[in-house]
Order: C-alpha cells, then structure tokens, then sequence
C-alpha cells in the first residue's frame, strides 16, 4: 500500500502532480484547503475544482461524504469546514472506514481515524535498527576519541556543531543490527 499525507496551506498553489504515481493500493489523505459539494460545501471552488479534475484524472475515489462530521473548526470566525479529504484506489473500495473523533489539545483540526478491514502490508523504507544489542561503552570511548580535539573557545558555534557531527558520524555502530 502506498499512503501520502498532505497539507496544502491556503496561500500557497496545489501541486497535485508532484504526488507519486497513482497504483493499486494508495491512498492520499491530508489537509486540501478546498471546497465542492463532494464533501459537504455549497459551492465549489477554484482549489476545489482543481482537487476533483486531480481526483479523476486519477481515479481515485473520495471516502468522505457531504454527511461527514466537519474536521476544522474555526475559532475567529465560530464556523466549521471539512478541509482534510481521504481518497483511494478502486482496489481498496469497502475496506476502510473513515471516522472523525473529538478535536484534542488546542489543535483547530479534528483528527480522523481510517482504519481497515482487511489486513494490507506495508513495506517501510526506512531500516529499523535494535539498540538494545549495541557496546554503549564502546560507543562512547570511541566518539570521545574522535571529539575531544575539536577546538570549541573563539569558534562560531554551527562550526563547532558541524565538525562534531562530523567525527561522530565517523565512528562505526558498534553490535546494532538490523531487525
């Protein structure tokens, strides 16, 4: 499953092409900043003409519906608008349910839980590293070897910040390992 979060701020343009390639299994959610009657306004705007030519140009299917709970609440002006849109693939139609639950904190936004029906895996670019195994005690003998030369007194301190992330960047993780 490919999944993209977004936020398009008011005074800033869509960039709607620059999403990666729509295939099976995506799903794009995210704050759009846009109106149409397809989730709840009375008219439609420029943002949210762009959204619906994006939509289908894509075929992609909106999981909200004009009868969702709105998800931003305005305080200067007491009104509420759903800005935060959930679209998907054809392929995952009937397996996610979208719900929006009560704001939290100070936050103007409502947050909106999807969750699924079916079990879908999701495969994570990002390696994920136990560092419970690691030699802290190594570890830190060896980046004091490497640090403790960096002249600190009359330096610009980005400077300072520069060649310590530098040394410690040279000194080898000692016994952690991949998951």
């Amino acid at each position: 499953m490919k999944l993209v979060n977004l936020y398009y701020p008011n005074n800033k343009a869509l960039s709607l092409n620059a999403l990666p390639a729509v295939e099976d299994h995506y799903l794009v959610v995210g704050d759009f900043n846009s109106h149409s009657q397809s989730w709840g306004y009375d008219q439609i705007d420029k943002r949210g003409e762009e959204v619906e030519n994006w939509q289908d140009d894509h075929r992609l299917n909106l999981i909200n519906t004009p009868e969702d709970q709105p998800t931003f609440y305005s305080g200067r002006w007491r009104t509420t608008s759903t800005l935060d849109l959930a679209f998907r693939t054809d392929d995952i139609d009937g397996q996610i349910n979208r719900e929006v639950r009560e704001q939290l904190g100070g936050s103007d936004h409502r947050p909106v839980l999807l969750t699924f029906s079916t079990y879908i895996s999701c495969e994570s670019t990002l390696p994920r590293w136990n560092c419970k195994k690691a030699d802290w005690t190594l570890y830190s003998q060896l980046t004091d070897q490497v640090t403790k030369h960096i002249r600190v007194e009359g330096r610009d301190i980005n400077k300072v910040v520069k060649d310590f992330n530098a040394g410690i960047l040279t000194v080898p993780s000692p016994n952690v390992s991949l998951w």
